[in-house]
């Protein structure tokens, strides 16, 4: 099993960089990046204004992780969470490319559009994700980096009790990364 993981996480550093390489020469998947970049970037600022009054608490970092997984992949958060095999790792602990290596991340732990990569800076969470190629390769894909505001993730997901209480459940049920390459060794 240990084999078969660090044969993964190979594969997956290989497509990682081979995309960073790619995408550093091509022009089109700049522009498309940036018009994604933009269309998130405003989206999230008119959720931002719409909520400036809103005031933003101290939540760790898994915290923030789980609001942003709400908000981007509800689905897939719910599908996996309180499994070995979906974690947490905190930004540095087990970088899989430099394109990462200061993001924390969520995974399941499949192929790259598994991993969920985010960091909180102040009040802004950026966040990459892997995409698919439009021919449907996945190692023909590329990481899509947005922003939304930490305050928007708490206004939507982290106010009323019950709210909080859903966050934190999934939050107890995540595991560390580091946890679970150890226990697969």
């Amino acid at each position: 099993m240990r084999q078969f993981r660090l044969y993964q996480l190979c594969i997956i550093q290989q497509l990682i960089n081979y995309t960073v390489q790619y995408a550093k020469k091509s022009s089109s998947t700049k522009q498309s990046s940036s018009s994604l970049e933009q269309s998130a970037s405003s989206s999230s600022n008119s959720s931002a204004k719409a909520s400036s009054t809103a005031k933003t608490t101290k939540v760790d970092d898994k915290t923030a992780g789980v609001m942003l997984m709400l908000l981007v992949e509800p689905d897939y958060l719910k599908q996996y969470i309180g499994n070995d095999y979906f974690c947490y790792s905190p930004a540095g602990e087990n970088p899989i490319s430099d394109a990462t290596a200061d993001y924390s991340y969520l995974t399941a732990n499949g192929d790259p559009t598994s991993f969920l990569y985010y960091k909180v800076d102040g009040n802004t969470v950026t966040y990459k994700m892997w995409v698919i190629s439009d021919e449907g390769s996945v190692s023909d894909g590329h990481f899509e980096t947005k922003t939304v505001s930490l305050s928007t993730l708490e206004n939507d997901y982290y106010v009323t009790q019950s709210q909080k209480d859903e966050v934190n459940s999934y939050v107890s049920q995540l595991k560390s990364e580091s946890d679970y390459l150890n226990q697969n060794k």
